[in-house]
């Protein structure tokens, strides 16, 4: 059937992964034949084609205010013109179906004998409505751990937290070039010199600064640093300077195949991180990974022999040694990319959107059909 859906998401933006799941899902389910709406307070990048894009400019004083006052502006908006189903990619009111794509707030930052601020707690009360056991809003959780914490925290019934497989875009499962050459002559980069790549745009989250520390301690690699990502790296690119790593930092890249292709190790120790696509993407480009065990996407990383997973907590001497073993050690690399070119098709977005549409089409049979939701 075809259905009258309404995404909301908070801001669009050329490089987010967040963004990019949202378009994808809009395109998708208007190439099946449903009217799709997405709501925003802005947009910047192409526009999906046979999606309505409906900015809701909304003015406060903090992210948190203009998050709060684009909820208000959503709600107003969908009293006007009603939608069938509502998915959100925030912690919206009102959602009949919401991606989780941020860690349970509950977990990471509303520790007990800790007041949350302001912001937090209203983080806090949205989670809450979004995930209580008399609720109705059907949640696409992106790892099991992530679908474990929901259920110790607000024991949110199981058959609406509906667990999501990776999803690789088409082309990074398409045949091409293996390395990319160019890209090390357009940055003077040395091209035999051990090139590291760190991609994703919350350099802090991310684990940024793990991995410049873990190269300043491996001066014999003389590996260099390759930064992907937006975001304010000032700080970081002082900090490398002042570490003597030797690092470029490119910003924020439509297309970062050829930056994959261009390294010989990803390293990604990031502190939290609801899934870590980037591991994906890398191993399917045959690049080696070392990845923080904090990744939801982690244990797809091992079980496919595709990289190294770090322990939790984080210890810097393991970080310091995975990347000298990786460095050193070129036939291991070669092995570990091998693994993860051979995994990477069970890793397809086709299949991520088909589960997506199926909980959405599932949320709109109930809604229609007035049953309580499990």
């Amino acid at each position: 059937m075809a259905l009258d859906l309404a995404l909301g998401l908070y801001r669009v933006t050329p490089f987010g992964g967040l963004e990019r799941q949202a378009l994808e899902l809009a395109h998708e389910a208007a190439r099946r034949g449903h009217r799709v709406r997405l709501y925003t307070r802005s947009f910047a990048g192409e526009r999906p084609p046979g999606v309505e894009v409906h900015e809701l400019p909304v003015r406060a004083l903090t992210n948190a205010g203009r998050d709060r006052a684009f909820d208000r502006a959503l709600a107003r908006a969908l009293a006007q013109r009603p939608a069938e189903v509502v998915v959100g990619f925030n912690r919206l009111g009102g959602l009949d179906v919401f991606y989780a794509a941020d860690p349970c707030h509950a977990a990471t930052r509303g520790r007990p004998g800790r007041l949350p601020l302001p912001a937090r707690r209203a983080r806090n009360a949205l989670e809450r409505a979004l995930f209580a056991p008399g609720g109705r809003t059907h949640a696409l959780v992106q790892s099991e751990a992530e679908r474990a914490r929901y259920q110790a925290h607000f024991a949110t019934p199981p058959a609406r937290l509906h667990l999501l497989p990776p999803g690789l875009r088409p082309e990074f499962l398409a045949s091409g070039p293996e390395r990319a050459p160019q890209v090390r002559t357009r940055l003077g980069i040395p091209p035999e010199a051990p090139l590291v790549l760190a991609l994703g745009s919350d350099f802090r989250r991310k684990g940024l600064a793990r991995t410049l520390a873990a190269l300043a301690a491996l001066p014999e690699a003389r590996a260099w640093l390759l930064v992907v990502g937006a975001g304010r790296a000032a700080a970081f690119e002082r900090r490398a300077r002042a570490l003597g790593v030797a690092a470029r930092f490119v910003g924020g890249q439509a297309d970062v195949l050829p930056f994959y292709r261009a390294a010989d190790v990803l390293a990604h120790p990031a502190h939290e991180e609801t899934t870590g696509s980037v591991l994906l993407e890398a191993a399917s480009q045959g690049l080696a990974v070392v990845a923080s065990g904090a990744c939801g996407f982690a244990p797809l990383l091992a079980e496919a022999g595709a990289g190294l997973v770090l322990a939790e907590p984080f210890q810097a001497d393991e970080l310091r040694a995975a990347l000298a073993r990786l460095l050193a050690d070129a036939p291991l690399r070669r092995a570990l990319g091998a693994r993860g070119r051979a995994a990477a098709p069970r890793w397809s977005l086709a299949r991520r959107l088909d589960e997506m549409l199926a909980v959405i089409e599932r949320a709109a049979r109930e809604k229609l059909a007035g049953s309580p939701r499990p």
